[in-house]
């Protein structure tokens, strides 16, 4: 506020008139600056208020979640699931880097990307900066084209589903995914496309996932981190199509769970199993060059529930057997042998239990149209002591017949009890020969 009263005492004291008129224009100049400078402050005061209140206004027009507000910031730094309190957001947004990085790494950290012609080197050294402790290795989204790859003992491989693509570098002499050691265990492989890239490659060793195992016991638990004997690994949703090479090899010690896993167009086999003690879910091997699923000679005590082959023999008919049961003590509920080259199911192995089993319209190669002569829904070449229920058909009827016979009983097979039915084999449902008391 102006202080004036200086002024005022000289136009009570003033003796002339000009002194009066002097000391009143003063004090009126001393107010009008006071004014003025009050006038300022307050226009001042009112452009900070109007710039403060359009900076909230703003912030709160533009609360999303996208843009949340600075409010939102400050909550962010408490855990609403744990309570836990972090002195600034940023703090906070680290741990949750953290743990993430603790349930999977993904490969584009290690430099992968889908426009690079060999993805190799991210892809392994992220599977190697999990090796002696385990932890999955995630695969985003895209196409990455990548030479042979070896993954480490407890390391799992997953992905988002058919849009996460692992691709066979061209010229590659090895497959795709196999493990770094013959005695890896509990290895995974999950929601992930393989594509074999045949057109390209030249070696029928360039296959899809070969996981061979030493079958020593010893050997493995010398190597475990857990006290185990067997491999014990997982592979479940995974297609896996166009290879040089078989689509799948399991071998060695067992006790693995194979599910939902697909084959397509492999030119070699879509499944050679060569393990005992495993899981086979919900298989299906389509189009293989040459037999769908073979069970191997050392397979034993294996199980297969709702597994199908269909169009094998592609590149080669006499070995276009849907399934090749060559194993002891397996076990099959329902599965289907649908439209294959040669044979629908051959069993080569003794103890085989079947539940369900359909053969369909074999005998006939996709494509070229072939029928092969003889061909047989249900085969047993020198199996013992095999119990079977299922069908054998034809469905294209009596005007275009497929399979020749429903059964057939080859090499000595004896001690087999069969409950098949059949309709519209080409030739019959058997052979009167080889019927003897001995099945």
């Amino acid at each position: 506020m102006a202080d004036i009263s200086s002024f005022l005492q000289k136009i009570k004291t003033a003796m002339y008139g000009k002194d009066v008129r002097g000391s009143i224009h003063d004090g009126i100049n001393a107010i009008n600056k006071e004014t003025e400078t009050a006038t300022s402050l307050s226009k001042e005061t009112k452009h900070k208020q109007s710039a403060l209140e359009k900076k909230y206004d703003d912030q709160i027009a533009n609360m999303t979640n996208e843009n949340p507000s600075i409010s939102e910031l400050v909550d962010f730094r408490t855990s609403s699931f744990t309570g836990k309190s972090y002195d600034t957001a940023g703090k906070r947004a680290d741990e949750i880097d953290a743990r993430l990085a603790d349930i999977a790494v993904n490969i584009r950290n290690f430099g992968a990307h889908v426009i690079l012609e060999d993805n190799a080197f991210a892809i392994q050294a992220a599977f190697d900066s999990l090796e002696g402790k385990g932890g999955q290795v995630f695969i985003p989204e895209g196409n990455f084209v990548s030479a042979p790859l070896k993954l480490p003992a407890y390391v799992s491989l997953g992905g988002t589903g058919q849009k996460s693509i692992l691709k066979l570098k061209s010229g590659s002499n090895a497959p795709l995914i196999s493990l770094k050691k013959d005695t890896s265990q509990m290895i995974g492989i999950k929601n992930l496309r393989l594509d074999g890239n045949k057109d390209n490659q030249t070696s029928d060793a360039a296959g899809g996932i070969y996981i061979i195992n030493t079958r020593d016991a010893t050997a493995m638990f010398a190597d475990s981190l857990v006290g185990e004997h067997d491999a014990r690994h997982y592979i479940e949703n995974v297609y896996i199509y166009e290879t040089k090479g078989t689509g799948l090899i399991i071998a060695g010690r067992g006790e693995s769970q194979v599910k939902a896993v697909q084959t397509l167009r492999c030119d070699k086999n879509g499944f050679y199993l060569d393990a005992q003690d495993n899981w086979y879910e919900s298989l299906s091997a389509g189009e293989s060059g040459l037999q769908g699923i073979i069970s191997s000679e050392k397979d034993a005590n294996s199980r297969f529930d709702n597994c199908k082959s269909w169009f094998s023999g592609k590149l080669n008919q006499e070995q276009g057997d849907g399934f090749d049961i060559r194993g002891k003590r397996i076990g099959l509920s329902v599965c289907e042998a649908q439209d294959n080259a040669k044979n629908g199911f051959v069993f080569k192995g003794t103890d085989i239990v079947g539940a369900g089993l359909i053969a369909d319209t074999n005998g006939w190669q996709y494509i070229s149209g072939n029928i092969y002569a003889g061909a047989t829904g249900y085969v047993f070449v020198g199996a013992k002591n095999c119990n079977i229920q299922g069908i054998a058909s034809n469905r294209f009827g009596v005007a275009d017949p497929r399979q020749s016979y429903a059964i057939q009983f080859l090499n000595d097979a004896a001690g087999n009890n069969l409950t098949i039915t059949s309709m519209h084999m080409k030739i019959s449902a058997l052979i009167e020969a080889q019927l003897s008391l001995s099945n």
